[in-house]
């Protein structure tokens, strides 16, 4: 039986938890696929977070849900980076060789800009 890396959320341990930077580590760095978490905004997009709420991984507070896109766009990760979109996201990985986990919290059932 093989077992298969998973850049948890990217690479927590090294860059910010679902940050590009994380993401590009974990790639580098051999993971063989990466598990990441979506949430809507207020306008359908699908952002790359693990929390409903915005304090604990963001400078910013309140429901991701209560936000669009563009007022998202003003909270910045620990690393300075903005919250990615699932575009964003997928355009990081491009054509690498690894497995995608992405668990859509809640359901996605209106999404906009893919």
């Amino acid at each position: 039986m093989a077992t298969t890396i998973f850049g948890h959320r990217g690479c927590p341990a090294h860059e910010p938890e679902n940050s590009p930077a994380g993401f590009r580590y974990a790639l580098t760095h051999g993971a063989e696929g990466i598990e990441t978490d979506l949430h809507l905004t207020k306008d359908g997009v699908p952002v790359i977070i693990h929390d409903e709420t915005l304090h604990r991984t963001t400078n910013g507070t309140g429901q991701v849900a209560d936000y669009t896109l563009a007022e998202l766009r003003q909270f910045r990760l620990p690393n300075g980076e903005c919250i990615p979109t699932l575009a964003d996201f997928l355009q990081l990985v491009g054509t690498a060789p690894v497995q995608l986990n992405l668990e859509c919290q809640p359901p996605l059932t209106k999404v906009s800009g893919l």
